[in-house]
């Protein structure tokens, strides 16, 4: 399974020999048992004792836009398995937990003290994978870059990849506009309000532009003459890094860090 690591370990994101072959391995055995015609490797966790590993597969489901589904393994056995589905109530309360704190690496280790309420329901058991989980929904939200022109809405509406996309040009590497989440926008109205006309609409101009992250200013661009390529770098999610080569199709991301949002990066501009 291609990694993809070859064009961002010279930024420091990388894993060792013995990772990638377990990773190759399983993500195989991934692919072949869940039946995905590609799984992509997410990133690195990194835990006290343990460290999790993060793969996705892509649904359409006949579905306007893809939904990743995520699976989770530890270094101790690199078994991939799914992620917990987290309701609304799950991701309000994991984020009143200390956000800052490291992750253990204990996937069954709770996150509170489980209480009994008056009623006798059952009490609510958070583990640090609930935790993982709502930290991937979190991180995806916030990243997952893709140039803007490589994905397209066909004529069912779906979101595909564009069949003609060669890559961006040299002089397009560097600007955050050639760049955008891949994720159901946040304002579809205000983006199908500023397309010039359907074929606009239908070429990358449904999806939220990096230009509109917030905070502003929260990537950091760098440029490589020798190999052709640019790396973005998220501020506020460090360890989060893309990569994307001149008139070449290909392009990819990573996140191997600690799983913390920088949440002080709005007032540190």
């Amino acid at each position: 399974m291609e990694l993809g690591l070859k064009h961002l370990s010279s930024q420091g994101y990388t894993l060792n020999v013995q990772e990638i072959a377990m990773l190759n391995a399983n993500l195989n055995k991934l692919q072949a048992d869940e039946k995905f015609g590609k799984i992509f490797f997410w990133g690195k966790i990194f835990g006290k004792g343990r460290d999790y590993f993060i793969a996705y597969g892509l649904r359409d489901q006949n579905v306007e836009f893809p939904s990743k589904q995520f699976y989770c393994a530890t270094d101790e056995k690199f078994e991939f398995a799914d992620l917990p589905v987290l309701t609304d109530d799950d991701a309000a309360k994991i984020s009143t937990f200390a956000q800052d704190t490291a992750f253990s690496g204990e996937p069954d280790s709770l996150l509170f003290t489980p209480v009994d309420d008056d009623e006798g329901a059952e009490p609510e058991f958070l583990t640090e994978l609930h935790r993982v989980a709502y930290t991937i929904q979190s991180l995806n939200h916030d990243t997952s870059v893709v140039p803007v022109d490589a994905y397209v809405l066909n004529d069912a509406h779906q979101v595909v990849e564009a069949p003609d996309y060669k890559g961006l040009q040299y002089a397009s590497l560097s600007d955050l506009a050639s760049y955008a989440h891949f994720r159901p926008a946040e304002n579809v109205g205000k983006l199908r309000a500023m397309a010039k006309d359907d074929v606009d609409w239908k070429n990358g101009n449904f999806l939220d532009r990096l230009t509109s992250s917030l905070p502003k200013k929260s990537w950091a661009t760098r440029l490589d003459a020798g190999s052709s390529s640019v790396h973005l770098r998220s501020l506020l999610w460090p360890g989060y890094a893309f990569y994307a080569v001149a008139q070449k199709s290909y392009h990819g991301s990573i996140y191997i860090g600690h799983g913390i949002r920088n949440n002080d990066l709005a007032f540190l501009m």
